[in-house]
């Protein structure tokens, strides 16, 4: 096997642009969202009855996002963090008013961000 099966690209002009310089095996990754997964949908319920507004941050859960951040904004509502990653444990002790769903994926993940009324990119 080849130590590189693909080359992802975004964009017409970037294929063109390196098919020009020869490279091979370019597969067009197309960005956006999948809309028959992610659409409106009952409240996930687990989180239906959450005081709003419900905002949601999804991903893994690393130093790196900066999430202490997010979550020491003094907001009303609920703060909602889908995911898992090294800081989940540390997040959970600093940040006991959030809460914290894990990995979820699929239907149930669309469920969640159904939910929420504010997306934390």
């Amino acid at each position: 096997m080849p130590a590189l099966a693909r080359t992802f690209i975004s964009s017409a002009t970037l294929e063109a642009q390196l098919s020009a310089r020869g490279f091979a095996r370019l597969h067009r990754w197309r960005r956006g969202v999948d809309l028959r997964t992610f659409r409106p949908l009952p409240p996930h319920p687990q989180l239906a009855r959450l005081p709003r507004p419900i905002m949601a941050c999804v991903g893994r859960l690393a130093v790196e996002k900066n999430l202490d951040a997010f979550l020491r904004l003094s907001l009303p509502g609920t703060k909602v963090m889908i995911g898992d990653g090294p800081q989940r444990h540390a997040l959970v002790a600093r940040h006991p008013g959030a809460v914290f769903t894990g990995y979820r994926y699929g239907e149930e993940l669309a469920r969640c961000l159904a939910t929420a009324d504010v997306l934390r990119m």
